[in-house]
């Protein structure tokens, strides 16, 4: 059975009754390798608000070409 590697996560919570969403992203396109993975939040969320989410998982992992 083959692995899938995950290179990207994505979670994105909107704020129940209309507001601004926030994204919170890790990215590790070269998978094991030796570069960290790049982490960013687009905002801070709002105490007492109520958001809802979806979390997606995705492999964009760089491909080496062969010369």
């Amino acid at each position: 059975m083959e692995n899938e590697v995950i290179t990207t996560v994505t979670a994105v919570y909107t704020p129940v009754g209309g507001g601004t969403a926030i994204t919170l992203e890790s990215k590790d396109l070269d998978g094991d390798g030796p570069n960290a993975p790049l982490i960013s939040v687009s905002g801070n969320f709002v105490q007492g608000k109520t958001y809802t989410g979806v979390v997606t998982f995705l492999n964009k992992q760089l491909v080496q070409q062969k010369t």
